[in-house]
Order: structure tokens, then sequence, then C-alpha cells
């Protein structure tokens, strides 16, 4: 395994699966050839913290698990500030966030953003595309500012915590 906790355990690792197949339908499908599972993009939430990989590997074993092969980890943006926008008309709620913040170098793109949801928490992941190591890249930080939809149709009213990157916010449904 390449650069994950050694505690992750088997269940941490399926856990991992799903919230990758959830991501690929926004990218290319995984691939399973030869009992190797192979996904472009995952997260894994532990608490309130987030991890996010690309090109990772997965070896089916026997239990009908998985063990990790390979996962590169990728740098998370920095996040200066999250603010949340939600419309209520009559039929249709809809929330969206805006985000700033900067990426780590100018020659490096966004990844997908990654948006979890489970309970009254949303969890985002913002991550950086690896350097291209054979691109000339000046030094230093590149704002950037994105508008991320929120799925909350059918979330009853209440308060709701949102993390981006470790970033709090919070929003209310009525």
């Amino acid at each position: 395994m390449k650069d994950l906790p050694r505690s992750w355990t088997g269940g941490m690792i399926l856990f991992l699966l799903l919230l990758c197949l959830t991501t690929v339908a926004y990218g290319a499908p995984a691939v399973l050839r030869d009992s190797v599972l192979t996904i472009d993009e995952g997260v894994i939430i532990s608490g309130e913290e987030g991890h996010y990989f690309g090109n990772i590997r997965l070896l089916a074993v026997p239990d009908g698990g998985f063990q990790v092969l390979d996962a590169e980890p990728r740098n998370l943006a920095w996040i200066e500030e999250v603010s949340v926008a939600v419309v209520q008309p009559a039929a249709l709620i809809h929330a969206e966030l805006l985000i700033s913040g900067y990426k780590s170098i100018e020659c490096v793109e966004l990844e997908p953003v990654a948006v979890t949801h489970q309970g009254n928490q949303f969890h985002v992941l913002v991550a950086e595309t690896p350097p291209d190591p054979a691109a000339t890249c000046i030094q230093g930080l590149a704002p950037f500012e994105i508008n991320v939809p929120l799925d909350v149709a059918g979330l009853p009213a209440g308060d709701y915590q949102i993390l981006v990157n470790g970033h709090a916010a919070s929003f209310r449904l009525s």
C-alpha cells in the first residue's frame, strides 16, 4: 500500500470503493480486469478528515473484499472562504456552494470536486491534479473560485454543516 494509513481495515477499503464508485459517475468507469479493480479517483472520509486519491488499484481477494495495491494521494487545495446560497421556492429547493481558495502552484488544475453527504453533514473535497513533471511552473499560490451544487432535494428541514477541506460552513433548510 502506498501512502495509506496502516490502520485502515477491509471495511475502510470497501468504504473507499463505494465512495470511488459515486465519483466514477462523473468520470471514467471503474474497470475490473485480472482481479484488479482500477478507479480513476476516489475519496475517503474518516471523521472530519478527508483524503483524495487518484489512480487507485484494488486487488480482489477470496473473501469478496479488496486489498489496496496502489493509490496516489492528491494535495487538497487551500480553502479561504465558503459561502452557501439556498433558494427555496415552493416546489424546488436548491443549494450551491461558492468556494474560493488557492492552488499550491499555477500549473495544476482542480480534480473533480467530491461531495458526500451523511446525516446533517456534507463533506466536500477540492483536490489538485499532480503537476506535470515536464512543465515549467511559476511557484506561488494561484487563486480559484468555483461553484458546487449540493443535492438537498428531499432533505428534512434543519441545520446542516459543510466541511470543505476541513473549512466549516453551515446552512439551514426550512
